[in-house]
């Protein structure tokens, strides 16, 4: 069997979009669970498929003391996904009511009990938002919360030693500086007085540098003086190879930067040797670390051609012409031309309504057919897409994989926009001629068997197409997921 070698993506069902997209539909069942026991009736919708971000929001407008008083508040909740981090997913809560705006980000291992309070706060059943959140570190200050870092990744230890060794060079340049001018503090110090100072403060260089490189000195005192791992059964990755390297480095950088008060020419040379440690990592080859995209790419689309047709009388026929024109699509024989059904929803005069459509896809081009009863007639329709948006990727840590000892870039994947070619127009131009020509035979032969007389103008709507006005899918992107709040919305 031919090896797949080729510079792209894989695509699979356990990256971090899917797993958001998963965690997402748990917590909306939570949320419609949650509700119905407690009686209410909420406003609860979820990012439509195929979305670029991953959410779920939720609203209530409770009455205060009477029915022409409400309270209205709502949250959203965003899913990020975190590729190979010890918590796959991270949650941002935003909480809103009519004047006020509280954030909570970095919240890990959402559960249904979280999901409660959230919905007893917007009930109005919990004044205070005492929330029992597990939240990991997103702000580099907040250090009593952990860190979300990747799973079976250690620090770089080499490519971060330049900047170890840049510290413990300008800290004794600076020293010496003060202690030459007039100062209080350092004015007038002795040699040593100041390699006192300089002994203190390095070794808290070196101290924070252990400890931000992950390095266990007593691997490393035993990798060194040759004992006998306490674990017999020890793997050769643990035998402290890389801690007792990265403890003897910081040694000699912490002992070389002692040599600044000798004379500059040591300094000098240090200067250099930092230098061309740096250069030497940033020529090192790195392998890449990816868990690989979605099965399908996000939606930016770009409109092209529609028809529609009100079939006088024929309402009753909905699912007969509906099997009838996917049955014939699907016996094309085209493998690339796909036809499955999607659930979609939308805002109504009275809340949100959901509704089902028919897609039909081939590549980047997509075509959405709508069978829709209205009284006793058949409303007929579709309307032809391409599709812009892509999965990029972008790097979101470097360090040494466990797994191969070798040093990685970590990448996950975001949603972008690609640029659209001829051969995406020609693809959609080949959508549009095929569903509308299924749908015509179809709706023609209705009319033959139901010897209905109607006049229907099977003439394409075209639009422009595709091109370099990209204004309208710039104001699309830009548009909120969430209806305006409070009296922004009509009645």
């Amino acid at each position: 069997m031919t090896e797949d070698l080729r510079p792209l993506v894989a695509r699979n069902s356990s990256n971090g979009v899917s797993r958001a997209e998963a965690h997402r539909d748990e917590i909306h069942a939570w949320f419609e669970e949650l509700a119905a026991a407690e009686g209410v009736q909420i406003m609860l919708v979820k990012a439509p498929p195929h979305n670029a971000s991953i959410w779920v929001a939720i609203e209530a407008w409770v009455p205060v003391g009477g029915d022409d008083f409400t309270r209205r508040s709502r949250a959203e909740i965003e899913i990020v996904p975190r590729d190979f981090c010890r918590w796959p997913v991270e949650i941002k809560l935003t909480l809103k009511e009519t004047a006020s705006t509280w954030i909570y980000a970095g919240i890990v291992d959402f559960t249904r009990d979280n999901a409660q309070e959230i919905l007893h706060y917007l009930l109005g059943k919990m004044p205070d938002r005492k929330f029992h959140f597990s939240r990991c570190r997103v702000h580099p200050l907040a250090v009593w919360r952990p860190r979300n870092l990747p799973l079976g990744l250690k620090p770089d230890l080499l490519g971060r030693m330049p900047r170890v060794l840049w510290l413990l060079i300008a800290w004794p340049l600076l020293l010496l500086l003060l202690r030459s001018g007039r100062g209080r503090m350092f004015g007038g110090m002795t040699l040593g007085e100041v390699l006192v100072v300089h002994f203190v403060i390095g070794a808290a260089i070196v101290g924070f540098a252990i400890w931000l490189l992950e390095i266990d000195l007593a691997r490393a005192w035993r990798s060194l003086s040759g004992a006998r791992p306490l674990n017999a059964a020890a793997t050769p990755t643990d035998t402290g190879s890389r801690d007792s390297q990265g403890a003897v480095a910081l040694l000699l950088a912490f002992i070389g930067s002692f040599l600044v008060f000798l004379h500059g020419v040591f300094a000098l040379l240090l200067i250099v040797i930092a230098v061309a440690l740096w250069v030497a990592c940033q020529r090192r080859a790195r392998l890449v670390w990816s868990g690989g995209r979605p099965e399908a790419d996000p939606r930016i689309l770009v409109r092209m051609d529609s028809w529609q047709v009100l079939l006088i009388g024929l309402g009753r026929e909905r699912d007969s012409v509906r099997d009838a024109v996917v049955a014939e699509l699907r016996s094309t024989g085209e493998d690339s031309l796909n036809v499955a059904d999607e659930k979609i929803w939308y805002w109504g005069v009275d809340g949100m309504v959901e509704r089902v459509q028919t897609v039909v896809a081939m590549r980047s081009a997509l075509a959405f057919m709508h069978f829709h009863v209205y009284a006793d007639d058949l409303y007929v329709a579709w309307d032809a897409h391409v599709n812009r948006g892509t999965w990029i990727e972008k790097q979101v840590g470097r360090g040494i994989a466990n797994a191969t000892g070798a040093l990685s870039d970590v990448h996950t994947i975001a949603s972008g926009e690609r640029k659209l070619s001829e051969y995406d127009v020609s693809d959609g131009n080949c959508v549009i001629e095929r569903v509308h020509a299924v749908i015509t035979r179809v709706v023609k032969r209705q009319l033959a068997l139901h010897q209905l007389d109607q006049e229907i103008d099977f003439a394409i709507v075209r639009e422009k197409r595709p091109g370099d006005d990209t204004a309208a899918v710039a104001t699309e992107a830009r548009r909120p997921r969430l209806p305006g709040f409070g009296l922004r919305r009509k009645a």
